[in-house]
């Protein structure tokens, strides 16, 4: 039985209310500082249109390479297109951690920066009908994923700490250690625990 096309919007937009809703529960910390108002209001609709694209693309793909017709006039058998599909799973795995240890060198807001090139160059690959652009474009997707479930996250981390360390060393660690030990009990993503938590 073939799911609706709405589906993909609709999980992950019901995961966000959800989430939500869970955290405006009366908590005993105090108020969160505006600064970290304004860095949630910063990161989360970046992070929210990274993973939508990452969502789009998911279901839609198969089809589009199972539209393709290769030069000799033949359609992309479906071997080929699990090919595909395991060269972007291969890319993330083998590249993840040195693009990790990339991220960590030369910073968080350049690999989510790297990652929107990634995946433009991907999405872009899947208008070619010649085979090494399209595994290419898998090896692209694959780098893009890899770094998305990891350079966002990192980026909003790492400015939080700045945020921390100079304008409240002390009050605004001991508000976000309660809303993040309180979020991760309803949440598993700490991107999103902090940023709803606000």
């Amino acid at each position: 039985m073939p799911r609706s096309p709405v589906y993909p919007l609709c999980s992950p937009l019901f995961t966000h209310v959800h989430a939500w809703w869970l955290t405006q529960q009366p908590v005993a910390a105090k108020s969160s500082p505006p600064e970290w108002k304004a860095l949630r209001l910063k990161f989360l609709p970046l992070f929210l249109l990274l993973r939508l694209s990452e969502w789009l693309q998911g279901p839609y793909f198969y089809a589009v390479y199972a539209a393709k017709v290769l030069p000799s006039g033949e359609p992309i058998p479906v071997t080929l297109i699990s090919y595909l599909f395991l060269t972007g799973f291969l890319s993330t795995g083998i590249f993840g951690p040195a693009l990790g240890r990339w991220t960590d060198a030369t910073g968080r807001k350049a690999g989510t920066l790297l990652l929107c090139v990634f995946y433009s160059l991907g999405a872009l690959s899947t208008q070619a009908s010649l085979l090494p652009l399209l595994f290419a474009g898998r090896v692209m997707s694959g780098l893009g994923t890899s770094l998305l479930f990891s350079a966002p996250e990192s980026w909003l981390a790492s400015e939080a700490e700045k945020l921390d360390n100079v304008q409240h060393p002390d009050e605004l660690s001991k508000v976000s250690a309660s809303k993040c030990a309180r979020n991760t009990r309803c949440w598993p993503r700490p991107f999103l625990s902090f940023c709803y938590s606000l």
